[in-house]
């Protein structure tokens, strides 16, 4: 292809090489980065709380489930337009995204492996004389960590692809934005 068409791998290794002995590179990338780990800490202090509480509770699970199979089937980026009208080309619809696209896969994965914790360990518990609290805590979680590090495993690529997109669309920072720039 022509070079004013498509840069050859050259042409971007050097570009890549100058803009991170600049610093532009390294500014874009800690940007990206805050926003990503922000998105992300909210989504598992708020996921895993909701998966655990729909896991264990089927009058939550049976207020829940619809709710999360929407929000899980519906793309976060597909929601990009209506959060640029409600929160503006800003800091805040960049989080949002993130954290829309980690949220769902931590809480169907929590609230799977909640409800996929063999039925004999918390008879056992609860023989012994644990209390829900304990159950929940010595049995169920452990138990469920599987399927927990699995739901991350999904949230990060997802949350990445989000902070990626976001800023393409809503920012002058980040990589993103670097991105669309060059």
């Amino acid at each position: 292809t022509e070079p004013y068409i498509l840069p050859t791998p050259v042409e971007v290794a050097k570009s890549w090489w100058t803009l991170t002995l600049s610093g532009e590179l390294i500014t874009a990338a800690g940007a990206s980065v805050l926003v990503f780990i922000l998105g992300f800490a909210i989504a598992l202090a708020t996921g895993i709380p909701l998966g655990i509480a729909t896991g264990v509770s089927q009058p939550l699970r049976d207020f829940f489930d619809t709710y999360v199979t929407i929000f899980w089937s519906t793309p976060s980026i597909a929601l990009l337009p209506l959060l640029i009208v409600w929160f503006g080309l800003t800091f805040e619809t960049k989080l949002v995204l993130v954290f829309l696209s980690a949220f769902w896969p931590l809480v169907i994965n929590t609230q799977v492996g909640i409800q996929n914790v063999d039925k004999s360990y918390v008879e056992v518990a609860t023989a012994f004389g644990a209390t829900r609290m304990e159950i929940l805590k010595h049995v169920l979680f452990p138990a469920s960590v599987p399927y927990l590090v699995a739901g991350m495993r999904i949230a990060v690529g997802r949350a990445i692809i989000g902070v990626i997109v976001a800023e393409l669309f809503t920012s002058v920072t980040g990589l993103g934005a670097r991105m669309t720039y060059y």
